[in-house]
C-alpha cells in the first residue's frame, strides 16, 4: 500500500484502471479482500485503521482493530472468537461486528488446516497435457504442400495478387522454414 500509493512521481502506478486500483486500496485498508471473484468469502488481515464503520440501510458493519502491530493474533465476530482467516460477506440484512486483535509479531492465528478458505479446486480435473511436438509439427496430419526454406513465394500468395507496387510496400516474402 505504501509503495503504490504515495505522493512521489509514480505514486499511483499507471492509471487508476477505472477505480479498480482504488477499490483494492479500500479493501486492503479495511483488513479484508475478496480473494476469489464470485465467492462470498473475504480473506482477512490487519486493518489500517483502529475502527471502520460501513453504514448500510439494512444494517451496519463495524470492523475494529485492538492492539498494536500488523499481525492478527485473534478474531471475534459478533462476540464469538474464530481462528478462520477468512469470513463470509455480510448478507444484505445482516449486522456484523468484527474485532481483529493485532500484535507486533506473527502468531499462530489462522494457520491451522481448517482455518483457510475452502479449496476451489475440489473436484477439478486438470486438462490433458499438451502433446509433445518434437520434430512432428504437423502432429501426424498430412501436409498440403511444402516449400524449400527461403524459397520465394509466388505472387498469388500476395493479398492483392501482386507483389510489385503493393500499397503496403511489402516485398516478396520468403517461405517459412
Amino acid at each position: 500500500m505504501s509503495d503504490g500509493f504515495n505522493t512521489a512521481p509514480g505514486g499511483l502506478p499507471g492509471n487508476d484502471d477505472l477505480g479498480a486500483t482504488s477499490a483494492w486500496y479500500v479493501w486492503a485498508a479495511m483488513g479484508m479482500y475478496p480473494a476469489t471473484p464470485g465467492a462470498d468469502t473475504l480473506a482477512l488481515h490487519g486493518p489500517s485503521f483502529p475502527s471502520i464503520l460501513i453504514q448500510r440501510a439494512a444494517g451496519n458493519v463495524t470492523i475494529g482493530a485492538a492492539g498494536s502491530g500488523p499481525y492478527v493474533q485473534s478474531l471475534s465476530v459478533n462476540g464469538s472468537g474464530t481462528t478462520h482467516n477468512y469470513g463470509p460477506v455480510p448478507g444484505p440484512r445482516e449486522r456484523r461486528h468484527a474485532v481483529l486483535y493485532d500484535g507486533r509479531l506473527p502468531g499462530s492465528w489462522g494457520t491451522g488446516a481448517g482455518d483457510v478458505p475452502q479449496s476451489f479446486t475440489t473436484g477439478f480435473t486438470p486438462p490433458a497435457a499438451a502433446p509433445a511436438l518434437g520434430t512432428n509439427l504437423a502432429l501426424g496430419k498430412a501436409t498440403t504442400s511444402s516449400a524449400t526454406c527461403a524459397a520465394t513465394e509466388p505472387s498469388g500468395k500476395a493479398v492483392d495478387g501482386t507483389l510489385a507496387g503493393n500499397s503496403s510496400g511489402a516485398r516478396q516474402r520468403r517461405a517459412p522454414c
